[in-house]
């Protein structure tokens, strides 16, 4: 992948304000972070034309671009993700549809008969499909995803391989065990995953390059005081490092 569409989207998720820093934060599992990452807050015209083009890119760049029929994106980030993606790649003559599922199935209109649990209609038997989503902490999401595929596929006696995940932020945390969720998740599924951009890689960038960062309520920089944190926090709850090809 071009280095350029990562160092686009870091940029953008601290311009947006979707990446900050704060005192008090929690997970959704309860564990506090100094910061937090919310995709929500990329919601400029500009914002969704990078996000969009940085997960095109790197689908693409994986191999998967030829191979997706379907993009399916967890409500409610994952939804946007998956519209904005199939956009660009449409632009690129790479026409996949676009799938996100509703939190309360529907029970009216075409869903009178059965209760739909995906708003779009884009499954169909042997579709190819990739889950994209925002942040990758615990899994969590991607396994309730893959179990409301593999439900849809039974009910309907269709086969909906799902390939691989794709997330725009890796936390690098590991579970209470002190193993990789990702891989838990892999070795549980036989579904690849992987991250356009990793929290370590991105928050030294931004550090290097002072881009401002919302910041207990202030734009600026990150600071030393405000690295040191990241960096206690990582030793506590982070993977060990790992670097590769993506890094900047």
């Amino acid at each position: 992948m071009e280095p350029y569409t990562k160092e686009d989207l870091a940029v953008a998720l601290a311009n947006s304000g979707a990446l900050f820093f704060d005192d008090n934060l929690k997970l959704k599992d309860g564990r506090p972070s100094p910061y937090f990452v919310n995709f929500g807050r990329m919601n400029s015209g500009k914002d969704l034309l990078i996000l969009g083009e940085a997960y095109a890119r790197f689908i693409l760049n994986s191999g998967y671009g030829y191979l997706a029929n379907v993009l399916f994106g967890p409500s409610y980030k994952g939804s946007q993700i998956a519209s904005v993606t199939v956009m660009k790649l449409a632009e690129w003559g790479i026409n996949v549809k676009a799938e996100y599922d509703r939190k309360e199935p529907k029970t009216h209109g075409e869903g009178s008969k059965q209760a739909k649990r995906f708003v779009n209609d884009a499954f169909y038997d042997k579709a190819q499909t990739l889950i994209v989503d925002d942040v990758a902490t615990s899994m969590d999401t991607k396994n309730q995803s893959l179990e409301l595929i593999a439900k849809e596929a039974e009910e309907k006696g269709w086969v909906i391989p799902v390939w691989a995940v794709v997330i725009g932020v890796d936390r690098e945390q590991k579970d209470a065990d002190g193993n990789d969720p990702k891989k838990i998740f892999r070795d549980k599924t036989d579904v690849s995953v992987h991250s356009i951009l990793g929290i370590r890689e991105m928050i030294y960038f931004l550090h290097h390059q002072k881009v401002p960062i919302m910041n207990r309520g202030e734009k600026k920089a990150l600071d030393d005081v405000t690295m040191g944190v990241f960096e206690t926090y990582m030793a506590q709850y982070g993977l060990l490092p790992q670097y590769s090809d993506n890094a900047f």
